[in-house]
């Protein structure tokens, strides 16, 4: 095998940066590759890296892995010959040229998915990006369904890029990956990429002593936990982000750290106490979005408390006042609606549905039921993709529609099956309940 691959590697063109390629692709950290990572690695234009990878691959030197809508060409290196071009690659590497190959790949993944993340979730709170080696073409996305598929395409090439920063003490490199991928952890709910990102982001941060980002990771390790039922963990979390942003005054960080733990208490069952929290967290939105000088800041500010609303409007069904929950839910999904966040207008609806269902109105409840399991799976994520069914699935129950709320508890555990066992279980007690 090896004699095989000699043969095609010498028969490359010399003069032509096709053996280059070939040597450096096989050190990159990823699973596999495609033309524009190519390209960012090794200093290429994205036509003429596509040019190189038919050669390689005609040659048979890399494997065409997969066709990808969001990515194209998707190629990877047999076992054999990925040893074979790292063995050349350390004979034949310039000094300097292995850093420079990892920055560059890293650069790579940073600027493409905190390209996704402006479009995903333009009200993340910003944060500073370094490069030092920016691609010079930015993958290009038509519309948020494009760049969300990218991002989960891209899911095991991302935690290695993190890793790969955190092993050479790339911090900046490392907290910023972290940050940029939050809307495909907020998609998908995958803890283990969540959990070890921001493990090693959020030391890296640390020793950069950089506390705006330590708060940042901090708060969405929160949410994490949280997402993943560790609520005590969750409720330290977000009460040492508090003590971080008294410290720092930071009244943004302090808000989001009052509206996190309000939701990490609804969903321990403590919706009184929920409640005080969301309603300082509400204050201090209202307040920082009327101070705000800019419209951008006005707008998160405006998304925040819409959030924050659909969080109380659960709380006031826990705590038996339907009523109130549906104008509270009612006004959040408007606004919501009206700044274009259809993921979270689908969750407010999905819940608005359930305050009808439970204030008396079980047709409309179930009519808009319907509507909002079909808004949660065009936003496409699978966690509300099932919470919605689950939640129409109750009001089915209750109006004694037993197949169909069986239906949608079957859909619904399906789903969760991927996502989350705590939720999956929860699900699988409900249809137990029915037979």
């Amino acid at each position: 095998m090896n004699q095989a691959l000699d043969q095609s590697y010498w028969s490359l063109p010399r003069s032509t940066p096709t053996p280059a390629v070939y040597r450096r692709m096989a050190s990159v950290f990823t699973v596999d590759f495609d033309v524009p990572l190519t390209a960012a690695a090794c200093s290429l234009t994205c036509s003429e890296a596509e040019t190189i990878l038919e050669q390689l691959h005609e040659r048979h030197l890399i494997e065409l892995h997969r066709e990808s809508a969001s990515r194209g060409r998707v190629y990877r290196f047999h076992n054999t010959a990925r040893a074979h071009a790292r063995v050349l690659a350390a004979l034949e590497a310039t000094l300097g040229e292995p850093e420079e190959l990892l920055q560059r790949s890293l650069d790579f993944y940073l600027a493409n998915a905190s390209a996704a993340e402006k479009i995903l979730t333009p009200t993340h709170r910003p944060l500073r990006r370094d490069y030092v080696y920016p691609p010079a073409e930015l993958i290009v996305f038509a519309d948020d369904a494009t760049a969300l598929a990218w991002l989960y395409e891209q899911r095991d090439n991302l935690l290695r890029a993190v890793r790969a920063a955190a092993a050479t003490d790339l911090d900046r490199t490392t907290w910023q990956l972290t940050h940029a991928i939050w809307p495909l952890l907020r998609s998908s709910h995958d803890y283990e990429l969540w959990f070890q990102s921001h493990e090693l982001g959020l030391h890296a941060a640390r020793r950069c002593g950089d506390r705006e980002a330590e708060v940042e990771m901090l708060n969405t390790w929160g949410v994490g936990l949280r997402g993943a039922g560790e609520f005590e963990a969750a409720a330290q979390t977000f009460a040492a982000v508090l003590q971080l942003a008294r410290e720092r005054q930071d009244r943004r960080a302090g808000a989001q750290a009052f509206h996190e733990l309000g939701s990490v208490n609804l969903h321990r069952g403590r919706p009184s106490e929920a409640e005080g929290f969301l309603l300082q967290a509400r204050q201090q939105r209202v307040e920082l979005g009327n101070a705000s000088e800019f419209e951008n800041d006005r707008l998160t500010y405006t998304r925040a408390v819409a959030i924050t609303d659909v969080c109380l409007g659960q709380v006031q069904l826990e705590l038996r006042r339907p009523a109130e929950a549906i104008e509270t839910l009612r006004g959040a999904r408007r606004t919501l609606l009206e700044i274009q966040d259809s993921f979270d207008a689908a969750r407010a609806f999905a819940w608005l549905a359930r305050a009808h269902a439970t204030v008396g109105d079980q047709g409309k409840g179930e009519e808009e039921g319907l509507r909002a399991i079909a808004e949660c799976d065009a936003a496409g994520s699978a966690r509300w993709r099932a919470h919605s069914r689950e939640l129409l699935g109750h009001t089915l129950r209750e109006i004694g529609d037993v197949d169909p709320a069986r239906g949608l508890y079957q859909e619904a555990i399906v789903i969760y099956a991927a996502v989350s066992r705590r939720d999956e279980d929860r699900v699988r007690q409900c249809l137990q309940a029915l037979s």
